[in-house]
């Protein structure tokens, strides 16, 4: 019994390498030998008596079966205390993922909100605080694009692409491009209208689902559902990654581009319209 109590409650801890039942099996078979050797024992010291009475075995047999039923009923309470420790910790577990699911999910629709609002007050300097990483990264290779990349390989890019790296070149100052990184580009976008603010005020996110460090929300506009997805990433807080509007928009200017007779032409009459200036041949060079 003592045995059963000892490695009995570690065995319920994890605390050694043998499981519980392992414990009171060796228990058990210990007890079942006990008894065994004490029945011979008290058998033997009985026959040579000369009395040879028999109360002595029945009694030892008696208290043998006594500490097996109280060997037996301390291996069921310590298996109901182990079942019941489970059910409690399982329970708190289920409960915290739960309740923790919740509120991250609250937590993604604040990130969102926090851009919107952002972007329509004309905040750039909070709405890049909700923008991941690989947003910046896009703007950093756009950026890279507009310094280097010749006509041949302007022509290969995505119609979003060549349309940014084009309105860059038709509409920013050498000087800023030069002194531009991937922040300070999106920065500029955003405060001269190269984002679209108005476009965000109908927008908003449903159904939300988080797998670890990654989110996405159902994408609504006007009230209604979309089969569009906004994705978000936890880096330290959860943060809007703006690729994910991509293809979105792509169908759009594609249909434009298509009805004006092609991407080029697509993206000189949008420059125009925007700038009032016909673009140059220079936006095909390199900015250096």
């Amino acid at each position: 019994m003592i045995f059963q109590l000892i490695f009995g409650n570690k065995a319920n801890k994890d605390s050694i390498s043998l499981s519980f039942w392992k414990i009171s099996l060796i228990s058990l078979f210990g007890q079942v030998l006990s008894t065994i050797w004490n029945f011979f024992l008290v058998n033997e010291l009985v026959s040579l008596s000369a009395s040879r009475n028999g109360w002595p075995v029945i009694g030892i047999l008696t208290i043998e079966l006594i500490v097996g039923l109280f060997l037996i009923l301390m291996i069921l309470i310590q298996r109901y205390i182990q079942k019941r420790t489970l059910t409690l910790t399982f329970f708190f577990i289920l409960t915290t993922s739960v309740f923790g699911q919740v509120n991250e999910e609250e937590l993604v629709r604040k990130s969102f909100d926090g851009y919107r609002t952002s972007l329509m007050n004309n905040n750039e300097e909070d709405v890049i605080k909700y923008v991941d990483s690989r947003t910046i990264k896009y703007y950093s290779d756009i950026l890279d694009l507009v310094k280097n990349a010749d006509s041949t390989k302007v022509e290969t890019l995505s119609l979003l692409d060549k349309l940014t790296v084009l309105t860059i070149r038709h509409r920013v100052l050498k000087e800023d491009i030069l002194s531009f990184d991937g922040k300070t580009l999106l920065t500029y976008a955003i405060k001269n209208g190269m984002i679209d603010k108005s476009s965000v005020s109908n927008i908003s996110i449903g159904k939300v689902t988080i797998d670890f460090n990654f989110a996405k929300g159902q994408f609504i506009l006007n009230g209604q559902e979309s089969p569009y997805i906004l994705n978000f990433y936890k880096e330290g807080q959860w943060k809007f990654d703006l690729t994910s509007t991509f293809p979105i928009t792509i169908p759009v200017f594609q249909k434009w581009a298509n009805e004006l007779g092609g991407p080029n032409k697509f993206i000189f009459a949008s420059l125009k319209l925007l700038t009032g200036k016909t673009p140059g041949p220079d936006i095909w060079h390199p900015v250096r």
